[in-house]
């Protein structure tokens, strides 16, 4: 096994839409100058073949390579694009809430009424930072769940009004991190008191396929997601930075 090799299984890789891709660190392991120099050297090589416009690395302010990574993106002429808190919650022994919530698979409302409330919950999004197209959106989806994609996509409505869209799963690679790929609610429902219960709900159903505890992430300037975390108990457990570098021009 390569260098490169051993040192690419301490990353996840996130493909989010078909111009770009996001490095994460896995693991809390410290790097050498020249070994984090080959791994975002690496990571730009295959960014420029694969014609992607943006390579992005998300950091953690609690990496022992912290000092070592901005020193590299400085070299490598990345650009510091955003920051984001990180939060845990325990969801070992969470109960379902009451509530009124209907929750409905794509096979059940059909792709164009899924795709219809999606666009919905996207307006006024603080962390959409690239224009997405639904295909895209499902083809991010299928590579981080796979074919069988569908089965995590839930609708909600109350009383046949439309509420928005959660996706709950399981993280790649483990047991038991339950993780939201999306969620999202419609603008007319917004501040109505359903965010924090239906996020709720979101637990709940994670704990259902088999996830103890919940890892998620929301924008420093996302006011919105950050009070949803605090109604609900979750507890933040550090930061991210994210650094981009442009590789082709869209």
């Amino acid at each position: 096994m390569t260098i490169i090799k051993q040192l690419e299984k301490n990353f996840k890789v996130r493909r989010g839409v078909s111009s770009s891709i996001t490095i994460e660190e896995n693991n809390a392991i410290a790097f050498t100058e020249k070994q984090m120099e080959e791994v975002v050297q690496h990571y730009i090589d295959e960014a420029t073949k694969e014609e992607l416009q943006n390579l992005h690395f998300e950091i953690s302010s609690k990496s022992p390579n912290y000092d070592v990574y901005k020193k590299c993106f400085q070299v490598n002429h990345f650009e510091n694009s955003g920051e984001k808190i990180v939060v845990f919650k325990d969801i070992h022994s969470i109960e379902d809430v009451e509530n009124e919530f209907d929750l409905k698979l794509i096979e059940e409302v059909g792709e164009a009424e899924f795709q219809s409330i999606w666009h919905e919950t996207l307006k006024g999004s603080v962390e959409l930072k690239e224009p997405m197209l639904f295909e895209q959106f499902v083809s991010v989806l299928q590579k981080e769940m796979g074919e069988r994609w569908k089965e995590y996509c839930l609708t909600i409505t109350v009383n046949e009004k439309t509420i928005g869209i959660i996706i709950p799963y399981i993280e790649r690679g483990t047991l038991e991190e339950g993780k939201l790929m999306y969620f999202g609610i419609v603008p007319s429902m917004r501040g109505k008191g359903y965010e924090a219960t239906l996020f709720e709900k979101a637990m709940f159903v994670l704990k259902e396929i088999g996830a103890t505890y919940y890892i998620g992430n929301a924008d420093v300037e996302n006011k919105w997601m950050k009070d949803v975390f605090e109604k609900t108990n979750c507890r933040q457990l550090s930061s991210t930075e994210r650094y981009t570098k442009t590789i082709t021009q869209g």
